[in-house]
């Protein structure tokens, strides 16, 4: 066993800009965080997070896991508001606004496991601003979303590649499931830094969880037990 510098990550070439077909996977609800706006707390927020996976663009990030779609994401407000970043997106997606109602109450766990065609373009990472580099690598950019559009019927679309996946405080609140700790170590090490800091968090992790001193809410203890893995939704129209 040795200990490396550069640990387990491995930089990859990275895909040249492009709109290509993908698949939303995964949707982690952040909960209601602090909002700090040029270091000064604003009061608070709720954010989620979608990643989209692009099965038709691959690489090797792992030798063990062998060859994966490249992914991207968008972390968002919770708000449905016309001029919202959320109801843009949905709008663009499905080529067609929020309606009224939907507006008043919008699941947005409705998204995972649905299609498009989303654009995307490299963002030179902050350490590699002013640096010379001669290849593009996950290292030292990221593929960051431009947008999303409804993907063609006739188009084809490989199937799904990651396991879809969903974290919802509203279902751990509402006792419809518990606080599933194998489903929670499945939520990347950096969003986990983020829900940590939600009031969700703090309410509803059991003590034991990361040193956590809150207390789990008796309806959850006394839920179902949490599907890892969200159920697929359909292409209908939504």
């Amino acid at each position: 066993m040795k200990a490396t510098a550069s640990g387990n990550f491995k930089p990859v070439l990275l895909p040249e800009p492009q709109t290509t077909v993908a698949r939303c996977y995964s949707l982690i609800d952040i909960g209601t965080i602090p909002h700090i706006y040029q270091g000064v707390l604003q009061g608070v927020v709720h954010k989620i997070f979608l990643t989209w996976e692009l099965p038709l663009l691959k690489a090797v990030f792992s030798e063990e896991k062998g060859e994966e779609p490249f992914v991207v994401s968008e972390e968002l407000t919770l708000s449905t508001k016309e001029n919202s970043n959320l109801a843009k997106l949905i709008g663009q997606w499905r080529n067609k606004p929020l309606t009224p109602e939907e507006q008043q109450s919008f699941d947005p766990a409705i998204m995972v496991g649905k299609t498009g065609m989303i654009q995307f373009i490299h963002k030179r990472k902050v350490k590699y601003r002013d640096a010379t580099i001669t290849e593009i690598t996950s290292e030292n950019t990221s593929m960051k979303m431009q947008g999303i559009i409804k993907r063609p019927a006739v188009m084809e679309i490989p199937a799904g590649i990651n396991p879809m996946f969903i974290w919802d405080w509203e279902r751990i609140e509402s006792g419809e499931e518990t606080f599933d700790k194998e489903k929670w170590e499945k939520i990347p090490n950096f969003l986990k830094t983020k829900l940590r800091e939600s009031e969700e968090y703090k309410k509803f992790a059991p003590k034991d969880l990361d040193g956590n001193s809150a207390a789990i809410s008796p309806e959850a203890v006394a839920a179902p037990a949490a599907s890892a893995a969200a159920t697929p939704v359909s292409e209908e129209e939504w």
